[in-house]
């Protein structure tokens, strides 16, 4: 394996608004994708050409059962611990002019543990998220994956 990742596996709602209305509506454009750093970043070693493992967390809903799905069709290996107790993590974000706004979701993703990855990842490079590593319900995991 080229590059093994772990972290976040979620999935993005995005938003594109000329301007939102407290308290009303308005039309605009939401798109539905699979995100987190640690997909992203999979997906875009494959696209540079490289094979690629993610290892995260995902619940036992249709929005894990899609991840997994899109990360096996975009050419990723998914590795990825089913959580029964949390839903699949999510984050959506807001475009407005000039501004974005973002509310985050980890779900079964905030609950990563060491025991969600084998004893030791080869690969020729492991990205490790950040947000994993500065998370303390995940850092345990971020720190065994650096290990």
């Amino acid at each position: 394996m080229d590059v093994v990742t772990v972290g976040d596996v979620m999935i993005d709602v995005r938003v594109d608004s000329d301007g939102l209305e407290e308290g009303g509506d308005v039309h605009g454009r939401v798109l539905v994708r699979p995100g987190g750093s640690a997909a992203n970043a999979a997906v875009w070693a494959v696209e540079a050409g490289a094979t690629s493992r993610v290892h995260g967390r995902i619940g036992s809903d249709v929005a894990g059962a899609l991840l997994r799905d899109e990360l096996i069709a975009r050419g990723v290996e998914p590795a990825l611990a089913i959580d029964r107790k949390a839903e699949t993590g999510t984050m959506l974000v807001v475009h407005e002019p000039r501004e974005r706004s973002m509310v985050a979701d980890r779900g079964a993703g905030g609950r990563l543990s060491p025991d969600d990855l084998p004893e030791r990842l080869d690969a020729g490079a492991v990205l490790v998220s950040g947000y994993s590593l500065l998370f303390e319900p995940t850092s345990a995991a971020g720190v065994a994956a650096l290990e």
